[in-house]
């Protein structure tokens, strides 16, 4: 099961209002309070517990209105602490054998409440995993690594963008104009 803080804040401070044994992380509360002492809106929780994995990939998932984040053995691997409504967010992450401390946060700001969170082992693709390395990007049709590591990628309409050192510079590298964006036709090239 897992240890559950229930707090009458979304900043998951202060005094827990609200302490239990949850045995899933499965809720969809609508309009109403997850119980005494917790507001409708306007709440956070922390739940805790020590997982068996065994080696592999696992796929972590949260569906989430509002905000949510994942830690595995306190480092962050799954950041959506945003004002949203229900969506569904995952990460794959390479789990060593053994057991491992998984922290699932959540706050509830306003509106429906809902929170769902799954570890789940992926099937072996040979050394590949599925990971999302950079969001943010509308539309990428093509992509190609400099030497130095950064990534670029080619969106659609013609823009060029750069990943650099975890991050998605704000301004395009390069924008190719014009491109024909009609149907599935746009940028379908990129070579460095």
């Amino acid at each position: 099961a897992w240890d559950a803080d229930y707090f009458a804040n979304i900043g998951l401070t202060g005094t827990p209002a609200l302490e239990r044994q949850d045995a899933n992380i499965d809720f969809n509360w609508g309009a109403g309070s997850p119980g005494a002492g917790i507001p409708i809106d306007n709440f956070s929780v922390r739940w805790t517990r020590v997982m068996a994995f065994n080696a592999g990939v696992y796929q972590f998932t949260t569906t989430s209105d509002d905000g949510a984040r994942v830690f595995v053995d306190g480092q962050l691997v799954l950041n959506f602490w945003i004002d949203q409504a229900s969506v569904t967010h995952t990460v794959n992450r390479t789990m060593t054998a053994g057991n491992h401390t998984v922290v699932v946060e959540y706050y509830e700001k306003g509106g429906g409440a809902n929170m769902t969170f799954s570890a789940t082992q992926q099937p072996d693709f040979g050394g590949f995993i599925d990971e999302t390395v950079v969001s943010g990007l509308g539309l990428s049709t093509v992509f190609d690594f400099a030497p130095d590591g950064r990534i670029f990628f080619g969106q659609k309409g013609g823009a060029i963008r750069v990943f650099k050192n975890g991050v998605l510079l704000p301004t395009p590298f390069f924008t190719v104009t014009p491109v024909n964006t009609a149907n599935d036709r746009g940028l379908l090239g990129l070579k460095l």
